[in-house]
């Protein structure tokens, strides 16, 4: 990185500050250690003290109740006990306080309605009421001290738009306010502040890209923007920064890699950078600290065995302001990330030969500049706030 400051002319101030960010400090996918056991796609997975387990799967027609953690400090592999229903796929998971619940999914011959409950200081699973009837692909997320499953295909028949909560407390699974969209299974489901997320879906060949919001507070639904990327079935998501993110699946024969990006604060979603392992659907993701990770799945010929660690953009000490609005550059991208600005700048972009790309625009939003498309190269992006501009340095 290098700081340079300028002097003002005629009162006008040249240039304030020229930060360079390596891409060290750009969003970014980084190869972990494989799983120990076999690779597996469809395995439920979940999150207990900065720790990941993996539940089940299906390698080549073997559905399998083997039970892996995954420990990112170590970034080393640990087999735990089997989870003691069938060996399945597609199970829903969720996270209650110190212990996790699984249950549901499908095996070569049957579907399931059974559930247990895992306790990681132990190493053990309890039995639980079941489900009220057996269904597979559901989505799940939890809230305070409740879990939540909707959709998935149906034993008895195609998915129903029924809803509802599991206590522990209780024992007891509750019917709650019916899901306002189109029934589907294989959604993909986030819990983030207070509200949890219902994204997309497939059944009976047909892909959605719906997105709604459950506030059980009020026992009601509320939506949201449509997924912006491709349609696409057995995506995976994680929660990181206030922010979902979603990725990879299939869409019809084409396996997909591509991630994006919903902000609640805003309601709209963006690109980011595309997983960089084989394009999977029935992956696994999942957050711990401030990364995210996605690993394991299918890629149309093979199981995968991989995992891959995620980090956001940051800054370094001596690139972050004291006070006030700050930005940086997400690599590879022509997206300037916004922080802190209580309105949207007015920006200009120049190249180091002084001609002008863009000359003095409003932004769109609070959080975000999209850049146009020009030729690789250099370019300075200044950005008015108040009296003080801030003026980038950017490899585009």
């Amino acid at each position: 990185m290098e700081v340079q400051k300028t002097i003002s002319k005629r009162g006008i101030l040249l240039l304030s500050t020229l930060l360079a960010w390596s891409s060290a400090g750009a969003q970014s996918w980084t190869e972990k250690a494989d799983i120990s056991g076999t690779g597996r796609n469809s395995a439920a997975h979940f999150v207990l003290g900065g720790k990941a387990y993996f539940v089940g799967g299906v390698n080549a027609g073997n559905y399998m109740k083997e039970v892996w953690e995954y420990d990112p400090q170590g970034n080393s592999w640990t087999q735990k006990n089997d989870f003691p229903g069938a060996g399945r796929a597609e199970a829903a998971a969720f996270v209650i306080g110190n212990y996790a619940y699984v249950g549901t999914g499908l095996s070569l011959t049957a579907y399931y309605k059974d559930f247990y409950r895992y306790n990681p200081a132990d190493n053990s699973w309890t039995s639980i009421a079941d489900f009220p009837e057996e269904r597979t692909a559901v989505g799940t997320f939890s809230i305070d001290s409740l879990g939540y499953l909707y959709g998935g295909a149906r034993k008895l028949g195609s998915p129903d738009n029924a809803f509802y909560k599991y206590s522990p407390a209780t024992n007891l699974w509750t019917q709650l306010a019916s899901y306002p969209g189109t029934a589907r299974a294989y959604p993909v489901t986030a819990s983030l502040n207070g509200l949890g997320y219902v994204i997309g879906g497939f059944w009976g060949g047909k892909h959605y890209d719906e997105v709604h919001a459950y506030n059980p507070a009020t026992n009601t639904w509320s939506e949201k923007a449509d997924f912006s990327g491709q349609s696409r079935v057995l995506p995976t998501s994680f929660v990181l920064g206030g922010k979902i993110y979603v990725g990879n699946g299939r869409n019809g024969t084409s396996f997909l890699k591509d991630w994006w990006i919903f902000d609640p604060g805003t309601g709209t979603w963006s690109g980011t950078v595309s997983y960089p392992g084989a394009a999977t659907y029935g992956s696994s993701a999942f957050s711990i600290g401030n990364k995210g990770y996605c690993g394991l799945g299918y890629n149309g010929s093979s199981t995968s065995r991989k995992m891959y660690e995620f980090s956001q953009p940051t800054l370094d000490l001596a690139e972050k302001t004291e006070s006030g609005p700050s930005c940086f550059h997400i690599s590879g991208t022509n997206t300037i990330v916004l922080r802190d600005f209580d309105k949207a700048p007015f920006f200009s972009l120049r190249d180091l030969n002084g001609r002008t790309i863009v000359n003095f625009k409003q932004a769109t939003d609070l959080h975000s500049i999209e850049l146009p498309d020009v030729s690789e190269g250099m370019y300075l992006l200044e950005i008015q706030h108040g009296h003080t501009p801030l003026v980038l340095k950017l490899v585009l």
